[in-house]
Formats: C-alpha cells, sequence, structure tokens
C-alpha cells in the first residue's frame, strides 16, 4: 500500500509541465505577473485541490453519473468560496490582485480534471496523494513562470507580503534600460507562456515522453 501511494505521489508530481500549464492556463496568465502572487495563486490552488479531491472521494458512492459534474461544481465552488473568504481576511493584497480570477479557481480545469480521473475513481487516501502531487507540480511551475516573468519584465525579482503588498526583500539584476515591461502585460505573459510550451514540448520529444 505504501508503495502504490510513492508511486501515485511521484507520478502526481511528475506531471509534465506543459499539460498542466494547458489545463490552468487562465492562473498562468492572469495571476503572475510578480514572484509573490505567483506564489499564493499556487497554494491557493494546492488547498483547493488537497479539500475537493477528499470530499469527491468520500461522496463518490452517493453520486449518480448523470448529476457528478454539478456536483463537481457545487464542491468546488463552496471550497473557493470557503478559501476566497479565508483570503480576504488574512491577505487583502492577495485577494485584491486576484480579483475576479480567485472565485474562477472553482472551474479551473486542473481541479475538475484531478476530480474525475483520480478522486471519482479511488479512495480518500490515494485521491490526497494525487491532489497534493498536483498541485505541487503546479506550484512548481508558477515558482518558475512569474518569476522568470518579473525578471524580464523589471530587471529585479522581488517579494511582497501578502497582507499588505509591502516589498521586503528585491534583488536587482540588471537595469531598468534592459528590462522588458512588456513582459508584464498579459499579450507578455501568453508571449513567455508559448515559448515555455514550445521548450517543454521540445524537450519531452527528445526524451520520447508522451502527456499522461
Amino acid at each position: 500500500m505504501k508503495s502504490s501511494l510513492t508511486s501515485m505521489f511521484t507520478k502526481a508530481l511528475s506531471n509534465q509541465h506543459a499539460y498542466l500549464v494547458m489545463l490552468g492556463i487562465c492562473t498562468a496568465l492572469a495571476t503572475t505577473s510578480s514572484l509573490s502572487l505567483g506564489v499564493a495563486t499556487g497554494f491557493i490552488i494546492l488547498i483547493s485541490m488537497m479539500m475537493t479531491n477528499p470530499l469527491i472521494s468520500l461522496l463518490q458512492r452517493f453520486t449518480q453519473e448523470d448529476n457528478k459534474l454539478l456536483v463537481y461544481v457545487l464542491i468546488t465552488g463552496g471550497v473557493v468560496s470557503l478559501v476566497s473568504l479565508l483570503t480576504a481576511f488574512f491577505f487583502p493584497f492577495v485577494h485584491e490582485q486576484m480579483g475576479i480570477y480567485l472565485p474562477l479557481v472553482a472551474v479551473n480545469c486542473i481541479l475538475l480534471t484531478r476530480l474525475e480521473v483520480v478522486a471519482a475513481q479511488e479512495k480518500l487516501t490515494p485521491s490526497l496523494v494525487d491532489a497534493f502531487g498536483t498541485g505541487l507540480a503546479y506550484l512548481g511551475f508558477l515558482i518558475l513562470f512569474s518569476g522568470l516573468r518579473e525578471l524580464i519584465a523589471s530587471g529585479q525579482i522581488g517579494w511582497m507580503t501578502w497582507f499588505s503588498g509591502e516589498e521586503i526583500f528585491s534583488l536587482r539584476l540588471w537595469g531598468e534600460e534592459v528590462a522588458m515591461p512588456f513582459f508584464d502585460q498579459p499579450m507578455g505573459a501568453f508571449l513567455l507562456l508559448g515559448l515555455y510550451l514550445g521548450f517543454s514540448n521540445f524537450i519531452n520529444l527528445k526524451r520520447g515522453r508522451r502527456y499522461e
């Protein structure tokens, strides 16, 4: 049992980032203008997955095939609403910056896909393990992508508190005259994401890997 759970966690953690990004493209484009915001988004999705997967797993025996999508949306909507309220109370800056994209986590395709593929098929513990591994993998991508985007756009990388947005750390690697503010805009994020996906697909083809 322990080895099978370890195998499931490793598989979930190693899910190809290109695959996860395409499922979560909305958050990848909209909430990664800075490293601190990207990390906060990743944790919100991770926590939401850790809460929804076990609930769906526990309710699978009571859920009929023709209404399971409705159950998924109701549960994810309730969980994300709770997470949104907690974020607004403890981290108002993050809540304000994410705006409409925070409640949209309820229909994030990463959540809904793992609910259908794993949570609705597996018992409680495997569902929880998959949620943690997949959420952690997507968090890793958001850290990389948001940090790179902030660095290219401003020439520096920093950290702002989630409560007030006050900058507490900043490391400048090159001057503002070399920075490309275009990447701070949605079109810049889209371009950078396209370059990332192209590079990821190239590496995967070289390794002979396929999406799982």
